[in-house]
C-alpha cells in the first residue's frame, strides 16, 4: 500500500493542498492516567484529566498535511500520578510509545518508547488544553506537544532520509521555550542528560546525524523491503545497526541512543534470531557497544 509511505503522502499533498484540501488531524493516540498511590474517594479529575488529554493529542492539528485515518501515526501515553494537591498540581511519571506500520505486513513496528519521570504539571478541570506555538501555555501541553513532534519527527525520518526535520525542529523549539519555566525535565542544565530537552537537542546535533539516517535505512530500506527480499533487508538492518557506533564514539551512553535501543531491543532480537551466526555475531559487537547492559538478553533470543 503506496498510501503508507511519508514520502508519498508528501508528494500527494502538493498537488491536494492547492484545490483546497480539508487538514486532518495527524495522530491516533489512546490515553491512560493511573493514580494508584493518590488516596482519594472521587477520582473524577483523573478521568476528566484523560478525556482531555486524549482530546488535545487527537484534535490538535501538528502539520500543515492531511492525514487519512489509515495513515495517522499510532501513539499511545500512560501517565502515573504519584501526587496531587490541591486537585490542580499533579506529579508524576509517563511512557510514551509511538509506531508505524511495516510495508506489505500487518506487523507495527516501535519506533520510540520513552520513560519521562520528570511530569509536574497544573490542571484545572474543564479548562481546555491548547498549544499556541512559541509560548509556553501550560507545561502540560508543552509536554504533549513535544512528544507530538518527536513522534512525528522521527515517522517521517523512516520514511525519507531526514525528513522529520521541520518537526523536530518543532520540539526543540518547545524544549528552549519551557527552559524559562519552573518545571523540571527541560533544563540543559540539569544533573545529567536523560531529559526532554537533551533528547531533542542529541536528535539534532550533527554528531547524532548518523542515528538518524538509522531510521531511514533501518525501516525505510529494511523492514519495509522484508516482502521483497527478507535477507537483503536484514542485511541493511545490520548495517543501519552498525552505523550507530559511530555514534556511541562521539557520545557514548547518550541518552538518545538508550532510546533507540529500548524501542528496538526485542524487536532486533527477534529478526536476527534465525539468522546467519556471522550476521549474530556482528549483531552482539553492536550491543557491546550500545546495550551492553542488555548483552545477555541477546544471547538467550539467539540460541534458541
Amino acid at each position: 500500500m503506496a498510501n503508507t509511505f511519508r514520502t508519498a503522502i508528501i508528494i500527494f499533498v502538493l498537488g491536494f493542498i492547492s484545490h483546497g484540501a480539508v487538514k486532518s488531524q495527524e495522530l491516533d493516540c489512546t490515553v491512560e492516567v493511573l493514580s494508584p498511590a493518590v488516596q482519594l474517594t472521587n477520582k473524577q479529575v483523573f478521568n476528566t484529566l484523560e478525556k482531555a488529554i486524549t482530546n488535545f493529542m487527537n484534535a490538535t492539528k501538528f502539520t500543515d498535511l492531511p492525514f487519512k485515518p489509515e495513515e495517522k501515526i499510532e501513539m499511545s501515553i500512560v501517565f502515573n500520578i504519584d501526587k496531587l494537591e490541591g486537585q490542580t498540581d499533579f506529579s508524576g511519571s509517563l511512557q510514551m510509545v509511538s509506531s508505524r506500520p511495516v510495508y506489505g505486513s500487518g506487523y507495527n513496528t516501535t519506533m520510540l518508547r520513552i520513560k519521562d519521570k520528570n511530569v509536574d504539571f497544573q490542571f484545572k478541570q474543564f479548562e481546555p488544553l491548547q498549544y499556541i506555538e512559541g509560548s509556553f501555555t501550560s507545561n502540560l501541553s508543552a509536554i504533549l506537544s513535544f512528544y507530538a513532534y518527536m513522534a512525528l519527527g522521527v515517522d517521517f525520518d523512516s520514511f525519507e532520509d531526514l525528513g522529520g526535520t521541520s518537526y523536530l525542529n518543532k520540539a526543540l523549539e518547545i524544549a528552549n521555550t519551557a527552559q524559562s519555566s519552573p518545571y523540571t525535565g527541560w533544563g540543559a542544565s540539569e544533573k545529567g542528560q536523560n531529559n526532554r530537552y537533551w533528547l531533542v537537542f542529541q536528535m539534532m546535533d550533527e554528531k547524532f546525524k548518523p542515528l538518524r539516517k538509522t531510521f531511514y535505512t533501518y525501516h525505510r530500506l529494511g523492514f519495509d523491503t522484508f516482502t521483497e527480499n527478507i535477507d537483503g533487508g536484514r542485511s541493511l538492518v545490520l548495517e543501519s545497526l552498525e552505523n550507530l557506533i559511530k555514534v556511541h564514539k562521539n557520545q557514548p551512553n547518550s541518552y538518545t541512543l538508550q532510546v533507540f535501543m529500548e524501542a528496538k531491543r526485542q524487536e532486533i532480537i527477534d529478526l536476527f534470531k534465525k539468522a546467519p551466526k556471522e550476521e549474530q555475531d556482528r549483531v552482539l559487537k553492536v550491543i557491546e557497544r550500545l546495550d551492553v547492559s542488555n548483552l545477555t538478553k541477546y544471547k538467550n533470543g539467539f540460541s534458541k
